[in-house]
Parts: C-alpha cells; sequence; structure tokens
C-alpha cells in the first residue's frame, strides 16, 4: 500500500476511534483519558509512518550506450538525469559505454543525452522501487550530419544486396590477395556466376580466415541454393570474428526464418538491430518475423519502416500484400478491410513497378 494511503487509513481509524469513544465515554474520567489516549496514538502512528517513508526502498536506472554500428562510444559521454524539467545530476559513461543514477526516489525522471558528435536522445524512466528498484535504458547513438565521415563499408544503391560493398577499407585491414580473390567474388557474383563467386571467397577464407566479409557473402551465396547448414556456419563464422558486424546477425536471421527457427531468429534480428538500428533489412526480417508469429500489427509497423529506410527493397511490398492478402482472408468485413483493400491495390501497383525499373 503507498504510504500516503497507509497515512490516510491509520488517520480515519483514529478519527472513527475517536469519535466511538466519544459517545461512549462522553461526561465522564474515561472521555478524558481515552482522548490522551488517542492523540498519543495519532502521534505514534504519524512518527511510525514518518520512519517508514523514510526507510522506503530506493530505486536505480542503469544505462548502456552505443553508437549506431553497435561500438562502445569512443569517448566517455556525458549522461545527465531530470527531474521536472531540472538537471539533478550529470555522469559520464564509463570505457563500455555504461552509466547509472542510484539513490533514486519513486518519481518520473528524463535521461537524456547531448553530445556535439551526436544526435540528441532522451528517454522518460518511471522509477518505482517498491514495484521494480532496477530500471534499464540504452541508447544507440547516430552522429551529426554535418560531422559524419563516409564510410566506405557503407557505400551502396538502394535496394541492391547491402553485402556488395566498397572494398577500398578492406585493403588497409587485411592482404591485398585476400581482398582480391573477395573483389572477384563480389564481380562474379554481379554476374550471377555463383560458382565461381563461392571459389573466389572460399579463397580469400584460405588467406585471411577471420576475413568476415567472405563469411558474409559465401553464407549468402550458401543461402542462395538453400544450403542452410553451410550458410548457417559461414554467418557463425562472420559472427565470431567480428562481434560488431550487425549484417552477420541479419543473415543469420534470414537462415533462422526460413528454417522455421522462430526464437533464434527473434535473438539475432534484434542483435542486429541493435547494432545498426536505421536497417531496412533488419526491420524487414522483424517484420516477416512478426507475420510467421501472428502478430499483424507489429508486422505492419516494421514493414513500413523498412519501406522508409529504403523504397527500393521489393521483397517488402511483397510481404506487404502478403500480409493483406492474409488479413482479407481472415477477415473480410472488418471495419479495416476497405483500407486494406486500398492499400493492396496500391502496393500490387508499386510491386511491379519495383520489380521492372525503367
Amino acid at each position: 500500500m503507498p504510504p500516503v494511503l497507509r497515512r490516510q487509513v491509520f488517520f480515519l481509524s483514529s478519527v472513527f476511534a475517536f469519535v466511538r469513544g466519544y459517545h461512549m465515554g462522553r461526561g465522564s474520567r474515561r472521555f478524558i483519558v481515552f482522548v490522551v489516549s488517542a492523540f498519543l496514538t495519532v502521534i505514534l502512528m504519524s512518527a511510525c509512518l514518518n520512519a517508514q517513508q523514510q526507510q522506503s526502498p530506493l530505486g536505480k536506472i542503469i544505462g548502456d550506450i552505443r553508437v549506431a554500428k553497435g561500438d562502445f562510444p569512443p569517448t566517455p559521454i556525458l549522461v545527465t538525469l531530470e527531474l521536472h524539467g531540472s538537471a539533478i545530476e550529470s555522469v559520464y559513461s564509463d570505457g563500455q559505454g555504461r552509466f547509472g543514477f542510484y539513490s533514486l526516489y519513486a518519481n518520473q525522471y528524463r535521461v537524456s543525452i547531448d553530445d556535439e558528435a551526436y544526435q540528441a536522445v532522451s528517454e522518460n524512466i518511471t522509477v518505482y522501487p517498491d514495484v521494480d528498484p532496477m530500471n534499464f535504458v540504452q541508447f544507440v547513438l547516430i552522429p551529426r550530419e554535418d560531422r559524419k565521415k563516409p564510410d566506405p563499408l557503407q557505400k551502396r544503391v538502394a535496394g541492391s544486396n547491402p553485402y556488395l560493398v566498397d572494398t577500398a577499407e578492406y585493403y588497409r585491414r587485411f592482404p591485398k590477395k585476400t581482398v582480391k580473390e573477395f573483389e572477384k567474388g563480389v564481380n562474379a557474383e554481379k554476374q550471377d556466376k555463383a560458382e565461381e563467386a563461392i571459389e573466389h571467397y572460399r579463397k580469400a577464407l584460405g588467406y585471411s580466415p577471420d576475413f568476415y566479409p567472405a563469411d558474409n557473402n559465401l553464407g549468402s551465396a550458401y543461402l542462395s541454393r538453400q544450403q542452410f547448414a553451410d550458410a548457417r556456419s559461414q554467418f557463425e563464422a562472420a559472427i565470431k570474428a567480428n562481434q560488431n558486424d550487425p549484417e552477420a546477425h541479419f543473415n543469420l536471421a534470414n537462415v533462422m526464418l526460413l528454417t522455421k527457427r522462430y526464437d533464434e531468429a527473434t535473438v539475432e534480428i534484434e542483435e542486429g538491430l541493435k547494432r545498426q538500428p536505421v536497417s531496412a533489412f533488419g526491420q524487414f526480417l522483424r517484420g516477416t518475423l512478426y507475420s510467421h508469429t501472428a502478430r499483424p500489427d507489429l508486422a505492419e509497423k516494421s514493414l513500413l519502416m523498412a519501406l522508409d529506410l529504403d523504397p527500393r527493397m521489393p521483397q517488402v511490398y511483397l510481404q506487404l500484400v502478403n500480409l493483406y492478402l492474409a488479413y482479407l482472408k481472415a477477415f473480410p468485413d472488418s471495419q479495416f478491410s476497405r483500407k486494406a483493400r486500398e492499400l493492396l491495390k496500391r502496393l500490387q501497383g508499386e510491386t511491379s513497378a519495383s520489380a521492372n525499373p525503367h
């Protein structure tokens, strides 16, 4: 029972006892004794309640910070705790992006980060120690556009294979012969020469077993041939070689979806999105997962988000079409059926357009 409610109950009980005693002992010595006892009881109860309130449990807010690709922040980040619009405490994150605020009374707080290198973020946290003293918050920081340096590993055409990347950066990390074999594999894949691409990726891994981009691409080649076990092994190897690689998590999630291992798919999708929240492919996989696990509202939300991030992903349109078709089949007379039919008609037209670009 909340402290305020307990005080009200005790007060009303005391008043009731007082009134009852007044009528029972009116005009007698017992009334005087009762009045003194009643007031002493009220004072004692009030003192007990105040002591109990002072000993009420305190809560804490524990936080975790990552940058857009899942790495730890390169420098400490200042985090501010606000109450009623005013800053009450500030701390710096540690080397692994962790921070905490402790000894907090029940209330609604605001945790915010306003760093010149990243877009400002904040979140409201309600601390209620009687229910749960621990409150966790995670921030994913996105570099400000005016400070963001181009990443050669992320250059690609919208709607294309997200794993066919510019290899310029790889030359600074791995032996030339490794990268050259990888480039040959990428070129072969672009020309639909799957066998040739696989051979080049294998050679690249033979030179450098920890060259995770080749693991990713080789796994994708196996996946296109429905060699699910081989694909899974390559994606797991990519994750082992580079824990911060979101693509490997998304690829592995795709394998799990295709083999109907939805619990494992959920883990990999969330791991990927933790490292790259603005991934169209990641949101597409999440929407597909929700479609397969009978959560159409969440599926629609994720698929539309994927579409916003990359309007030229034809598989997103197809998944939305399937989602609305399934809805209309299950609920043909629903109040939302008309809207679903309109969206379906528009999506089918856009699907045809995306499949046959001019």
